[in-house]
């Protein structure tokens, strides 16, 4: 975990202000990112994952939400941690350390770009 991510794990970078500025450049589309900002939002309420409040506010289909969230997982998006009871606790942790290096690399490119031009 960089600096840039845990300034946005402490809520001083918005978490959906740089992941809308900055999702094509961790490889999302645009779906695949408002889907993370659900969960984001729906973690700040349980930290269970429940495709029901989600379904509520997507025209995905069932089928077709929870095989993103699969492939999100996946891809190493979300983690995913299931409880003796069942329960699916998720983890938004490998989004935020791709925005940390992405916010990292952009600043090293503009810090750079600003001693070329001195």
């Amino acid at each position: 975990m960089n600096n840039y991510s845990k300034l946005i794990n402490s809520h001083m970078i918005s978490f959906k202000e740089a992941l809308v500025k900055n999702f094509k450049k961790i490889n999302l589309n645009e779906i695949e990112a408002m889907v993370i900002i659900l969960l984001y939002e729906q973690k700040k309420i349980n930290n269970t994952l429940s495709i029901e409040s989600l379904l509520e506010q997507v025209t995905l289909s069932e089928y077709d939400l929870s095989s993103m969230i699969v492939n999100l997982v996946e891809r190493g998006y979300i983690e995913l941690v299931i409880e003796d009871n069942m329960e699916e606790h998720f983890f938004l942790t490998p989004t935020i350390d791709k925005l940390g290096e992405v916010l990292e690399q952009n600043d090293k490119k503009t810090h750079s770009n600003d001693i070329e031009l001195s």
